[in-house]
């Protein structure tokens, strides 16, 4: 641990190669690793399967943006990251990188974008809940399961950042909007196999 970065206040990761570049390429990696592991880790509690009925038969599908959104929002993490330090060892000709993230500007930057996902899904799943237009209602449906993904995800760094751990309370579980999706696709759509 560095007295000049000390853990209360930053994250850190260090990097090595024969170039400047490739060591700071390696620094940021070192930091994205501590986010990827958490993200992967929660995002596969919070991946659902869809469920079609067809006499007597179900049918399950897997949703598949989980691996996307994770990559979306460690890139997006990542925004609070620099290079703190460099250092070439001469005899070796090795360089080494320190990359820096300020906990309390992370946490900072991931609470606004939360907040921002909070009013955007209360907008879409107002529109979903309101709209005639069947097609409409489901497009909306999926763009907010989509959404609540992107707000655990970014939850989840959040709670890495935060020193003591704590995140914003969930928006609603995935679960309740899948399963009103679920419900309205069973009261209005029929898919008849000719």
């Amino acid at each position: 641990e560095s007295s000049k970065f000390p853990n209360e206040n930053f994250l850190v990761g260090v990097g090595t190669g024969d170039t400047r570049k490739e060591a700071e390429e390696l620094a940021y990696a070192a930091i994205s690793r501590i986010f990827l592991v958490e993200i992967e880790q929660r995002t596969r509690r919070l991946v659902e399967f869809f469920r079609t009925d067809e006499e007597n038969k179900s049918t399950w599908r897997k949703n598949m943006e989980v691996n996307e959104l994770t990559k979306v929002s460690t890139r997006n993490v990542l925004e609070n990251v620099s290079i703190a330090e460099i250092y070439l060892d001469k005899k070796k000709q090795i360089y080494f990188a320190l990359a820096v993230m300020d906990r309390q500007k992370a946490e900072l930057s991931l609470r606004q974008r939360i907040t921002a996902l909070d009013r955007e899904l209360e907008g879409l799943l107002k529109a979903a809940r309101e709209s005639d237009h069947k097609l409409q209602k489901v497009r909306l449906f999926h763009k907010a399961a989509g959404k609540i993904f992107l707000r655990d995800t970014y939850n989840t760094q959040l709670r890495v950042v935060s020193l003591t751990g704590t995140s914003k309370g969930p928006f609603t579980a995935i679960s309740e909007i899948q399963e009103e999706l679920q419900d309205f696709l069973s009261r209005n759509f029929k898919i008849l196999l000719v």
